[in-house]
């Protein structure tokens, strides 16, 4: 553990941050209505816009790297999950980790399991304009 803290100081200072805002984001889980699942870690706090007639379902195992010193990869924003309209689903399955990207569903969104997101991926199922204007 001493050699690691002295060879990549970063990982230390990233730990220390996700330590200390760990009950701020499990609260807001829970104020959003969203189960918290075993083996969860956040590095940073994610943007959580949930529709109050939608679903997100989230997996064990789940990595959010919201800051821009969590991954080498640098995140232009926090994680942001959105479901945009009334019955959107967001489904997630076990073991999955994102940087600095956006899941925003306006009807259904589902990623099985074992899935990493590359840094500051979109996806969605929307372009937020109808079709029909």
């Amino acid at each position: 553990m001493f050699k690691e803290i002295v060879e990549t100081p970063w990982k230390l200072y990233n730990n220390l941050i996700r330590w200390v805002l760990h009950p701020w984001v499990r609260v807001l889980f829970f104020v959003k209505g969203i189960s918290w699942g075993r083996g969860w870690r956040f590095y940073g706090v994610p943007i959580l816009q949930k529709h109050r007639k939608s679903l997100m379902s989230i997996g064990t195992g789940l990595q959010l790297r919201s800051t821009v010193r969590s991954n080498p990869l640098g995140a232009n924003h926090p994680v942001i999950l959105c479901t945009w309209q009334p019955g959107a689903e967001i489904r997630i399955g076990e073991n999955f980790s994102m940087t600095g990207g956006c899941i925003i569903a306006a009807e259904k969104i589902a990623i099985g399991d074992n899935v990493n997101v590359g840094a500051n991926t979109t996806i969605m199922d929307t372009d937020f304009h109808p079709l029909d204007a």
